[in-house]
């Protein structure tokens, strides 16, 4: 912060007053996919109804870690808190192309917080 009053005597005593305002912070999950077996060349993305999970668009889904296989992992941050999304988890080459497979059942519901990751899980 800098403060500056112009041209003022320097044995004058000057006060300032700030307010400070709390910054939400980005949200983050940590999402985990079991089961998800793969052939060589495939891996296990997860997609979602947020920008940062690609809206649903596949190209553009987050992928996951195999580790420990067969199940997936992955932390997502710099999400916007305080938000509900829908998202689930789903299998495709891993340089590109159409979902091979999607996780079966509805569509998982879940909201982003302050603070610790929100964990998220999956089963393909």
């Amino acid at each position: 912060v800098v403060a500056r009053a112009g041209n003022v005597p320097v044995d004058r005593e000057l006060k300032f007053t700030f307010e400070l305002e709390p910054v939400a912070q980005p949200g983050a999950v940590f999402f985990s996919c079991r089961e998800g077996h793969t052939q060589y060349g495939e891996a296990v993305f997860v997609t979602g109804s947020l920008p940062e999970l690609g809206n649903w668009d596949v190209s553009r889904a987050v992928r996951l870690n195999a580790a420990p296989y067969p199940t997936w992992t992955g932390m997502v941050t710099g999400l916007p808190t305080g938000k509900e999304f829908e998202w689930k988890c789903f299998k495709r080459k891993e340089h590109g192309g159409p979902a091979l497979q999607w996780e079966d059942g509805p569509n998982h519901k879940a909201s982003t917080g302050v603070g610790q990751p929100y964990a998220a899980e999956g089963k393909l």
